[in-house]
């Protein structure tokens, strides 16, 4: 009797390590099956500006959609059978636009020498923890070729990827191209690099005044041939303008350059949290359905924690995520520091100094309503603001 129980232990031992072995060497064809069908449910719906990435059986969708809606379309477009979640990280064509509302766009420049592709570098995201804004129309193939050869100088997550795939001749040179955009862009303060057609404009305003005559050559040198560059770059103007004056005159450039700053009365730590307990009890912060997308009508109740925020800047501000009980514990716990993060983001871009935030996810672990009623998991899905000394 004790060989026979042995025997099966060892025959069970067996069978988990085998199970578990096959189990491991199955999901990165689990990942490959669920990217290609997700991939090729959104191909065929005409959403290939949606960009789907596996990590196991969650999906993450990244891109730019052309509307509100489409966005929360192609959500539920790419949920194919034996997806667990997804993590829709889309933005709006409008929001694109405003985040880059000072780029002109490809169609304001002259394209007549090359199609309708276009390619667009900047830092005027430079606040964002030094991310560059890439965005542009070219085809999906040539999308990644461009993004591969930005990354590999950059690193993935230093990109803000605003590209819309379409399919419109692109010339091969466009890789090459990018990472000489890229240099240049980095290279200035408010750099921006546009290319439409054959055409490349760079502007932005140099470290010296030596730097602009070395941007104008190096970019001559990294073109392909046929191309053209044109440039609008401005030194420092205190410095341009103080190598001509008087040390009289350096003075008052130096006075004159130094704008005066209404101060602002700063909230002790008991206003700040009370102020923001009042902004969050008369409205909340809404994301898109399963998603760390804020939805738009938020914005107006943001706008107004990040007022109250501006003047609490000697206090740390905890963001703190929270779930209703539905789904699994992980990836509640992960999709509400998402949302934590999105809105301390948010502050952050409104002003609000980013050393002084910290996002915190507690998935559905500090509940304040039943989670037995719609009502109550509606009311447990929240932000909450915290204030530190």
């Amino acid at each position: 009797m004790k060989k026979i129980l042995i025997l099966l232990l060892a025959i069970l031992a067996i069978a988990a390590v085998a199970y578990f072995c096959i189990y491991e060497n199955r999901i990165p064809s689990i990942e490959k099956d669920l990217s290609f069908r997700s991939q090729n449910k959104l191909n065929n719906q005409e959403m290939s500006w949606a960009r789907v990435k596996v990590d196991g059986r969650n999906l993450t969708l990244t891109g730019v959609a052309p509307s509100e809606k489409l966005r929360d379309d192609a959500m539920h477009v790419a949920n194919v059978n034996g997806v667990n979640f997804i993590d829709n990280q889309l933005t709006v064509v409008d929001d694109a636009n405003n985040i880059s509302r000072s780029m002109p766009h490809a169609n304001e420049l002259d394209d007549s020498a090359g199609g309708n592709y276009s390619l667009n570098i900047s830092n005027i995201s430079k606040n964002d923890a030094g991310k560059l804004l890439v965005e542009g129309v070219m085809s999906a193939a040539m999308h990644q070729k461009v993004v591969e050869a930005v990354t590999a100088k950059i690193g993935v997550d230093q990109l803000v990827d605003h590209i819309v795939d379409k399919e419109v001749e692109t010339p091969k040179e466009l890789p090459a191209i990018a990472t000489t955009m890229l240099a240049r862009v980095v290279a200035l303060e408010d750099g921006q690099a546009r290319l439409a057609g054959k055409q490349l404009v760079v502007s932005g305003s140099t470290p010296t005044e030596e730097a602009v005559e070395q941007i104008k050559q190096q970019t001559a040198k990294g073109l392909p041939k046929g191309f053209t560059s044109s440039f609008n770059l401005t030194p420092p103007k205190a410095v341009a303008d103080s190598a001509l004056a008087s040390p009289s005159q350096e003075r008052k450039i130096a006075v004159a350059s130094t704008p005066r700053r209404k101060k602002i009365k700063q909230f002790s730590s008991k206003k700040c949290q009370q102020k923001l307990n009042k902004v969050l009890a008369e409205s909340k912060i809404y994301f898109t359905s399963s998603s760390a997308v804020i939805k738009k009508s938020s914005y107006k109740v943001l706008n107004k924690l990040a007022s109250v925020a501006s003047r609490c800047t000697s206090h740390k501000i905890n963001v703190h995520g929270h779930t209703d009980i539905t789904g699994r514990n992980k990836l509640n716990q992960r999709l509400s520091k998402k949302r934590a993060q999105a809105v301390a983001d948010y502050l952050a871009k409104k002003g609000v100094n980013p050393k002084y935030i910290h996002a915190v996810g507690h998935g559905s672990k500090k509940p304040i309503a039943s989670n037995n009623t719609s009502a109550g998991r509606a009311r447990n899905r929240r932000i909450e603001l915290t204030v530190e000394d």
